[in-house]
């Protein structure tokens, strides 16, 4: 299922690309689009607050929020930062 980013009311959430239907509810304060594809498990960086984590496509929490900030995912790996650690890929 193709999903694609969007915002509403100021919030991020995923619709559909083929029906535009919301399939993850649109309460994130920030959102990258799905990536990793052909890894079988695409996740994306989504930020809740002042953290960023990642999400699977069903919009479970994959990567829990603790990071201030992120790059997007690339063949399922992401960059996430914590001031308190060396820089590194999740």
């Amino acid at each position: 299922m193709g999903l694609i980013a969007a915002k509403r009311f100021g919030r991020w959430g995923y619709i559909s690309v083929r029906t535009g239907e919301m399939i993850i509810p649109f309460h994130c304060d920030d959102a990258y689009q799905f990536n990793g594809v052909g890894s079988g498990k695409p996740l994306a960086a989504v930020k809740a607050g002042s953290k960023w984590g990642f999400i699977n496509r069903s919009g479970d929490v994959a990567i829990p929020f603790q990071f201030d900030a992120v790059e997007n995912c690339w063949a399922n790996h992401g960059y996430g930062f914590d001031p308190s650690k060396p820089v590194g890929y999740v």
